[in-house]
């Protein structure tokens, strides 16, 4: 099992290596937060805070590890195009993820709570908000992978 994963991630180039880094570090910073907002007692948001922002930290570490470490290019043709569909499926994600929340806080039923959370709270919505779209465009990057190797 061990060398049957060595040699997938071996014959990986490297924007496949950073779109599967992009999808763990992203999808376990947005479990982490919506975790803490929504099952929490809704304590320590500035810590919660904090922990994202090293979650960054290692995926910029990785991504710069495995642009400078492994040989070849960085980017040709096709991982332009399978770049160009993440970013739009990013974008769109987080186009509807605003826009149902700005939604929801014009309801009357949604305006108390909304009006209850406090301003971290509110802010680290919007982080979950930002760091689930790029989530969602590592993933859609790791299924164009994926579909190209079949």
């Amino acid at each position: 099992m061990g060398s049957l994963i060595a040699g997938l991630v071996e014959s990986m180039n490297k924007q496949e290596r950073i779109a599967w880094l992009g999808a763990a570090v992203f999808s376990t910073m947005s479990a982490y937060l919506a975790w803490h907002l929504f099952a929490g007692n809704g304590e320590a948001l500035e810590l919660v805070r904090g922990r994202i922002g090293h979650g960054f930290l290692l995926f910029v570490a990785g991504y710069w590890w495995i642009s400078r470490r492994m040989r070849g290019p960085l980017v040709d043709e096709r991982d332009r195009q399978i770049a160009h569909h993440a970013l739009q499926a990013g974008y769109a994600g987080l186009g509807l993820s605003l826009y149902v929340t700005a939604t929801l806080v014009g309801l009357d039923d949604y305006y108390s709570f909304a009006g209850s959370r406090s301003p971290a709270w509110q802010e680290n919505f919007l982080v979950l908000c930002m760091v689930s779209s790029l989530a969602l465009g590592s993933w859609v990057r790791v299924f164009h992978y994926w579909r190209d190797r079949r």
